[in-house]
């Protein structure tokens, strides 16, 4: 009778249990995976100095970001994708620095911006078009 240790070490790791999830220096973030220095955080992968976010991963250094992918720095973001340093934004894809925006893609800078493309340092924009802070007021209303 001849000893297989290949057979004998695969039925060693079937028996006995694994990390499934790495949770380092982590508080009340146990449903996640990968993640180190949470705070609150659920069903979360891949993430570094988060707080209070949930669904998403490649969160670094999030706070209040739900349903994000690939977000550095950025607070009070739903459903962004490849965001830095964000804050308030929804629906937002490879945007950098912007505040309050909605729906758009490739932002730099901007504020106030709905469904808009590939704008730098704009304000008060709505499908590019820009507004005064007054009428993009009314605007929002009535959208």
């Amino acid at each position: 009778m001849s000893f297989d240790f290949l057979t004998a070490y695969k039925e060693l790791q079937l028996k006995t249990p694994r990390f499934s999830a790495f949770i380092i220096n982590s508080e009340n973030s146990d449903y996640n995976f990968n993640v180190e220095n949470a705070k609150n955080c659920y069903l979360v992968a891949n993430s570094v100095d988060s707080q209070d976010c949930m669904y998403g991963r490649d969160f670094y250094g999030c706070k209040d970001c739900m349903d994000c992918d690939h977000c550095r720095a950025c607070t009070l973001c739903y459903q962004c994708l490849n965001c830095g340093n964000c804050y308030n934004c929804d629906y937002l894809q490879d945007s950098l620095d912007s505040y309050s925006c909605r729906y758009g893609y490739f932002l730099k800078g901007c504020k106030d911006c709905i469904g808009c493309l590939g704008l730098k340092q704009k304000r008060f924009h709505i499908f590019n078009e820009p507004y005064s802070a007054e009428e993009y007021a009314i605007k929002i209303e009535e959208l």
